[in-house]
């Protein structure tokens, strides 16, 4: 009889685990966060929800054109692999060479690949919200507005954990 008390009970642990894991419960899925550079106070976490992207989209400072930085999530680390631009300038790419290639979208935009710029826990990814444009971070159909988060002229640091 006690035997049969002891494998009911392990029976309902592995039932609920397995809902868990099913319904999307997964105690390892990736998070960014938004940390403040200068006193490291957290303001936002995003759970990526399976999404293995993210961009930031803003207004280049010197030749005000729309930019998008897009980026990957790999493990623990934060890949910028495309650079998305509309407008040649001071401060924008005017040479590409391997492994970089550079092609047009359907909108004209200049669209880069082939990067392959690392950050990590020890090497963070660090933004400067503009003055006056902001820098909007976008997760899947979710945007957030850096700005309105953390205050234009402020520097933060992004990182994914698990």
């Amino acid at each position: 009889m006690k035997l049969k008390k002891i494998f009911t009970s392990l029976l309902c642990v592995l039932l609920v685990l397995c809902s868990f894991a099913f319904a999307g419960c997964n105690p390892y899925k990736d998070t960014l966060v938004i940390y403040d550079y200068d006193n490291g106070r957290e303001y936002l976490k995003i759970d990526l929800n399976g999404n293995k992207e993210f961009s930031i989209d803003f207004i280049h400072s010197v030749n005000n054109s729309n930019v998008k930085e897009v980026y990957k999530i790999e493990g623990n680390e934060i890949v910028c692999y495309k650079l998305v631009y509309s407008a040649f300038g001071a401060g924008m790419p005017d040479v590409i060479e391997p492994p970089l290639s550079l092609e047009y979208d359907e909108d004209g935009n200049m669209v880069i690949t082939g990067y392959n710029v690392r950050f990590d826990n020890d090497n963070p990814l660090t933004v400067a919200i503009s003055i006056p444009y902001d820098h909007v971070l976008t997760v899947g159909d979710k945007s957030y507005s850096l700005g309105e988060l953390v205050g234009h002229g402020k520097i933060v640091t992004i990182s994914v954990i698990r």
